[in-house]
């Protein structure tokens, strides 16, 4: 499972930020990314982190979402 898909739905167009922390909270990565209203869909490519538990959290202006990832 090294590429994992992210589908979320936004209210408006809008610049939001992916943060990937890994299990002990460190911060792995972080991508901006321009938004459009409706659904959205992100790929992740994980091929580079090691197997473990990792968030993955989506920040808005309006909004913040965090969910988990276990990567085999």
């Amino acid at each position: 499972n090294d590429v994992t898909n992210l589908i979320f739905s936004l209210k408006k167009d809008v610049v939001f930020e992916i943060i990937i922390y890994d299990c002990v909270g460190q911060k792995m990565a972080t991508y901006k990314l321009n938004g459009k209203i409706g659904p959205n869909q992100i790929n992740l490519d994980l091929s580079a982190y090691n197997s473990g538990l990792y968030l993955i959290t989506i920040v808005t202006d309006s909004f913040t979402a965090t969910k988990k990832i276990i990567k085999e």
